[in-house]
């Protein structure tokens, strides 16, 4: 019987992704998972009850998974553009000085009055110079309400709430065993409405959130296929086929050129803030999140244009998979 279980659980904008994780000794196990998309993109502008769509598809997974999630612990991940992360670096002082330190580094560095967000720290290792870099993450209560009141009138209360960006960052050092590896790396997390740039590197990580993402590439396609009475929905489908005509692959690239352009610029500029505030890093080497990399070319592209090399990272190795669907799963994300 496994010592430790949990659900990790995200509510995006496409579907509702979960996963159930066991460790037994020093190894976990996939024991069960689920992927449920909801009736419609929620981004579509068509969507007129957002929160009534949300309610049909997490009251399709509590009904699936009533037993398990009433017991076991919940963990929820939150979109990078909800909450924010912010980064600063303190003189290495005693703890009472640091929480103290830290209170006053949220205050400057949260863009909303302290009392009216939820927030929590970090304290990444010191540089050579004694310096504390810290990393500061919060989300405005109104939001946080609003959501844990959805979740719990469909029968789920979150144990633990962290930001989609923050989970990348842990799976990818679990996984890479980041810990033993001392050179950078970089991971672009293209989500429907933002995209994350996560960096690790020295033991340390930074985050950066823009919003770019999967739903601008649909809404220009929808614009360029408007004489074709293309809607949000078609230019979905358009988006995210894998083998489509000539003339369409053509068109689709054409339609996309602007978002993919603002995309790398906003990828390059956030590197080039980082690199440059951290002597020494070279970040050539980028794993890539999310399904909008799935897009023929699109990976290619931004690879080419940042002048560097993006691998999609979906197969988990440090994981044994106990569901032949989710094998399945990894070797189409693979």
């Amino acid at each position: 019987e496994p010592s430790k279980v949990a659900w990790g659980i995200e509510v995006g904008e496409f579907a509702l992704k979960a996963i159930r994780l066991a460790m037994v000794g020093d190894t976990i196990h996939v024991t069960d998972f689920a992927v449920i998309p909801h009736q419609k993109v929620l981004s579509d502008p068509s969507v007129s009850d957002r929160e009534g769509m949300i309610r049909v598809t997490l009251g399709a997974f509590v009904q699936a998974h009533a037993e398990q999630i009433a017991s076991e612990p919940i963990i929820m991940s939150l979109p990078g553009n909800v909450g924010f992360a912010r980064f600063a670096t303190i003189p290495a002082v005693d703890a009472k000085t640091l929480r103290s330190m830290i209170e006053y580094e949220a205050k400057q560095q949260i863009p909303f009055p302290i009392e009216e967000v939820e927030w929590d720290s970090h304290v990444l290792p010191a540089d050579d110079s004694g310096q504390l870099a810290i990393g500061i993450f919060a989300v405005t209560k109104e939001r946080l309400h609003e959501l844990l009141k959805l979740y719990a009138e469909c029968g789920i209360e979150p144990d633990v709430l962290t930001l989609s960006s923050v989970a990348v960052y842990n799976a990818l050092h679990f996984d890479l065993e980041l810990e033993n590896k001392p050179e950078p790396i970089s991971c672009i997390d293209i989500g429907t409405n933002s995209s994350d740039l996560i960096v690790i590197a020295n033991g340390k990580f930074w985050i950066r959130t823009f919003p770019i993402g999967g739903s601008q590439f649909t809404s220009a396609i929808a614009d360029a296929f408007a004489s074709q009475n293309v809607n949000y929905s078609r230019a979905e489908k358009i988006k995210l086929d894998r083998a489509p005509t000539e003339k369409i692959l053509r068109a689709r690239t054409m339609a996309m050129r602007r978002v993919t352009g603002q995309l790398v610029d906003e990828i390059g500029r956030s590197r080039e803030f980082y690199q440059s505030a951290n002597e020494g890093v070279d970040l050539k080497r980028a794993y890539g999140v999310g399904s909008t990399l799935k897009i023929s070319g699109l990976r290619t592209k931004i690879a080419s244009d940042l002048q560097g090399a993006i691998e999609l990272w979906g197969h988990i190795n440090r994981t044994i998979a106990r569901h032949e669907r989710f094998r399945r799963l990894q070797r189409r994300l693979t």
